[in-house]
């Protein structure tokens, strides 16, 4: 999360006890959005045990893009902050937006690969607090495509979204390895965020 992202968002945003999210954000003594933006994106970058319980990210005190985003998209629609919405993007992973995956495509040979991201947007503004470091570029500047989801949206159609526009990417803009391969270079790409981030 920017300054300028942070400073959007202001005190008035207050969480009111009696949503299972919001009880569990306030058990850890977080009672704002802020702090709970500046919380979550401190957390570990590690997927969760559970991709279909968010409210793990709490819990586990861990998560990737998909589960911190959308952990916080399940308070706002408990505390009524329509101005909190979700988002999915399709981008161009390259080691310019996304330090630590560098090493994996130089290792095979390409420059990038078509990844989903998840973030929110507050009044607009986006706001990311996935909480692995940024690089020259963002992945908004690689952006292919964004839409704005539903948390079950989230978990049960990213995955398919994001195959089917890599699939068609892929048609156009071959790299000289069929999908299940450039997958199974993405799943070597977020595993070595995941090292960088514990180290």
């Amino acid at each position: 999360m920017k300054p300028n992202e942070e400073s959007a968002i202001h005190s008035r945003y207050e969480i009111v006890p009696g949503g299972p999210v919001s009880d569990l954000f306030r058990s850890q003594g977080i009672t704002d959005l802020r702090s709970v933006l500046r919380w979550v994106q401190a957390l570990r970058y590690e997927r969760i045990s559970n991709a279909q319980d968010v409210s793990l990210v709490v819990q586990e005190q861990r998560g990737t893009c998909s589960s911190k985003h959308a952990v916080v998209a399940l308070l706002a629609n408990e505390q009524g902050w329509n101005e909190v919405k979700l988002v999915g993007i399709i981008y161009k992973m390259t080691e310019e937006n996304t330090p630590g995956v560098g090493g994996v495509l130089k290792q095979r040979g390409i420059s990038y690969v078509i990844e989903a991201h998840t973030m929110l947007r507050f009044k607009g503004l986006p706001v990311d607090i996935t909480g692995i470091s940024t690089g020259s570029r963002s992945a908004l500047d690689d952006m292919l495509e964004e839409r704005e989801m539903t948390v079950s949206e989230l978990l049960n159609e990213k995955v398919m979204w994001h195959k089917a526009k890599w699939q068609r990417w892929l048609e156009s803009h071959p790299n000289g390895y069929n999908f299940e391969e450039n997958w199974l270079i993405r799943e070597a790409c977020i595993d070595a965020l995941s090292k960088k981030a514990i180290t």
